[in-house]
């Protein structure tokens, strides 16, 4: 009789499995890291084009209304700005001189700041860029 010998199956057949969770992590680990920070960093840009947007039309909101001027439009825009902590902002209103503008006549308020300037992280992932937003309405 002819005995066949047997070996255990998971001793010849698998793979030898040792260190693989420590090599998907330092290869994952890394990925999500970049992942996360990246999310982070849009998001605020998405905060900061918002408030850009927000101070836009707050200004001229306020530069269209009857009794509103140059001043006051610059000042409404400036406060959201400094309400939600953006920094280097910039208000441009078009025309320059709201207070002798018509009834009727667009007025334009842009306001610009820089992303790096206002990123949470400063990762660098926007560099240089300016975001910008603006708004028109017919002087009241």
């Amino acid at each position: 009789m002819n005995r066949t010998h047997r070996s255990h199956p998971s001793s010849s057949c698998a793979p030898v499995r040792r260190g693989v969770a420590a090599v998907e992590l330092a290869v994952c680990l890394p990925l999500m890291v970049i992942f996360t920070f990246t999310s982070i960093e849009l998001c605020s840009a998405i905060y900061l084009r918002q408030s850009l947007s927000i101070a836009a039309y707050e200004g001229v909101r306020v530069a269209c209304h009857p009794q509103g001027g140059t001043s006051d439009a610059s000042e409404a825009a400036g406060r959201i700005l400094t309400e939600r902590r953006i920094h280097g902002g910039v208000v441009t209103l078009t025309p320059s001189d709201i207070d002798s503008v018509t009834k009727g006549s667009t007025i334009r308020v842009s306001v610009t700041a820089p992303a790096a300037a206002n990123s949470l992280l400063q990762f660098g992932l926007f560099g240089s860029t300016q975001l910008t937003a603006d708004c028109s309405m017919h002087k009241e």
